[in-house]
């Protein structure tokens, strides 16, 4: 019930000296857990640079345009479940060059009956639906364009190229 005072000391110091251990390990966990993180978020940001697409106005882009053929095909409108109007656009898209397409963004655009662009969407059937598209090769595409405002008439659709990116270790 009564300890003596040296042997109170030695109890608090004791206690003491565990806290610092302690609170020295908890810092240290941190400071390891938010390197650790920075270092995620840097590499996932150069991963996800890598893949922008180059769009109008680059070099690459300007460059290698004319080798994607995009052959339109028949669209649709229809109306979904809550009352909105969509348009799909479609098309078939041929790698006529001789590079390896490993990202393709594709805009599919709905116009009224006067011309005049009314909505818009994005897509990227690579690397989505298939990893790349090789020199020759061609692939169907679909974009659903479900942001056509309300009371809009869609009367066409159409996909167009929007920006690209090429396999780098190719000429």
């Amino acid at each position: 019930m009564f300890e003596s005072p040296e042997l109170s000391q030695a109890k608090a110091s004791r206690n003491r000296a565990l806290m610092i251990v302690g609170l020295a390990v908890v810092v240290f966990v941190a400071i390891i857990a938010a390197v650790l993180f920075y270092l995620s978020q840097h590499r996932a940001v150069q991963q996800a640079s890598a893949m922008m697409p180059y769009r109008a106005g680059t070099p690459q882009f300007e460059s290698y345009k004319r080798f994607i053929e995009i052959e339109q095909r028949e669209p649709e409108a229809a109306s979904n479940l809550l009352g909105q109007v969509q348009a799909v656009a479609r098309a078939y898209v041929r790698n006529r060059g001789n590079r390896t397409i490993v990202l393709l963004e594709l805009r599919g655009v709905a116009y009224d009956a006067d011309g005049n662009e009314i909505a818009y969407r994005l897509a990227r059937p690579i690397p989505k639906l298939r990893p790349q598209l090789a020199p020759g090769e061609s692939m169907a595409v679909q974009v659903n364009i479900d942001t056509i405002p309300a009371g809009a008439n869609p009367y066409a659709a159409r996909v167009e190229l929007n920006g690209l990116r090429l396999k780098e270790s190719e000429p």
